[in-house]
């Protein structure tokens, strides 16, 4: 009588199979806007294409003042709030509320010896140590990804040509409350998530850096926490100011190596 073949070829095809199919569920679970949303989140540091160091700043020592005056912010309303709430002096500040990252390229906001220039040309005469662009809120609800990408790397192009010695940190977009999503759902956290990956990549391809102030706004439920929202859902309040001001100095630059 012949002997029976040996059974593990059968068992190792089906732990393969069990393996396969254990990977296949894990990657539909990692879906691919999850993957989008939280891509600096979790990875680990990425290195600049241009400059080889690495884009996302990570916590460190406190900076001091000096750090904040050798820094020039670039945004909308939510960047102005830092004048607003006497946080920082109008010099600092390029910002104008209702801006976007489109019309900021173009139209002139920025007072200069009587007259007014535009950020780009602002930051040409300054000569800014560094720069923090925050922009997004007031172009992501009507802008296709595409358009918002392109807008807000020609600002970067712009910015880094006008002063091609200041480093560039592009900060993440801050959250809406959960409120004002469900009130007006253009208005997603979702896509925030989205376009914040995005902007970390964008600060790879540039040579810039990404400053994820966001992380220290937003709830559990991907929302503005309720104890730094203005009241629109939208605008920010002293309390979220100084929590601004505090991350960015805990996150300094200048001391990633330390």
């Amino acid at each position: 009588m012949a002997k029976s073949k040996s059974r593990f070829p059968i068992k190792l095809f089906l732990i393969l199979g069990l393996l396969a199919v254990l990977l296949a569920g894990t990657w539909a679970f990692l879906n691919q806007e999850q993957l989008a949303g939280n891509l600096f989140l979790w990875l680990s540091p990425q290195k600049s294409e241009s400059t080889g160091e690495d884009v996302l700043l990570r916590e460190t020592p406190p900076a001091g003042e000096d750090y904040l005056r050798a820094t020039v912010f670039i945004g909308d309303s939510r960047t102005e709030g830092l004048v607003r709430y006497g946080l920082l002096e109008q010099s600092q500040v390029f910002a104008e509320d209702g801006m976007n990252h489109k019309n900021a390229r173009v139209k002139p906001v920025v007072e200069y010896e009587g007259g007014l220039l535009t950020i780009a040309q602002a930051v040409e005469r300054a000569q800014p140590e560094r720069m923090i662009v925050d922009f997004g809120i007031n172009g992501f609800s009507f802008m296709s990804e595409e358009e918002f990408m392109e807008e807000y790397e020609g600002l970067i192009d712009e910015l880094h040509a006008a002063s091609p010695d200041s480093a560039i940190i592009i900060q993440s977009i801050f959250p809406v409350s959960s409120l004002k999503e469900q009130l007006d759902p253009s208005f997603a956290n979702k896509k925030l998530e989205r376009l914040n990956s995005l902007l970390y990549q964008l600060a790879e391809e540039k040579g810039c850096y990404f400053l994820d102030t966001a992380e220290a706004l937003t709830g559990s439920d991907g929302g503005l926490l309720d104890e730094y929202n203005a009241g629109d859902g939208i605008h920010l309040n002293a309390d979220a100011y100084e929590v601004i001001l505090d991350y960015t100095l805990t996150h300094a630059l200048d001391k990633q190596e330390e």
